[in-house]
């Protein structure tokens, strides 16, 4: 299916899924106030900086009040993905059918939803982490090198 439409203002720019045409998205939505989520920032942000040039990172920011957002990105200014506020009443996470946090999705080149869920950035029991499609979707991109898990 088609992704929800998005329509976000951001800094000096309004994103929407043609801002990453042409891309995977992996989108999570996430709190500064669930810790599972901010853990999780930190696997993402070792995720980008792996596969940053074959998948854009989107992560949304679910807080009732947008200053512990900021506070947030203040500090962590490592963290230089498009890291969005949203806000807890925005209809995108009824849309997205998000009622816990963090959400993860994959998003395909042409917008549409290839996992929902997807797995999140931290194996979890029996279940992998996101970096095994990562892969998969690198080698596809890339043939003829090989990746392995946690090699950069």
């Amino acid at each position: 299916y088609p992704a929800p439409l998005l329509n976000i203002a951001y800094k000096d720019t309004v994103i929407t899924w043609n801002s990453y045409s042409g891309r995977y998205v992996y989108l999570n939505f996430f709190s500064t106030w669930n810790d599972q989520s901010i853990s999780e920032m930190r696997l993402i942000d070792s995720l980008e900086e792996k596969y940053g040039e074959d998948v854009h990172f989107l992560s949304i920011c679910t807080d009732e009040k947008k200053k512990t957002y900021d506070k947030y990105l203040n500090d962590n200014p490592d963290m230089d993905w498009d890291i969005v506020y949203l806000g807890d009443k925005d209809p995108l996470l009824e849309s997205f059918r998000v009622e816990t946090y963090p959400q993860y999705f994959l998003i395909d080149q042409s917008g549409f939803i290839a996992a929902a869920p997807a797995p999140g950035p931290a194996p979890n029991g029996e279940y992998q982490s996101i970096e095994k499609t990562l892969i998969t979707i690198q080698q596809a991109l890339h043939p003829g090198k090989e990746y392995r898990i946690g090699q950069y």
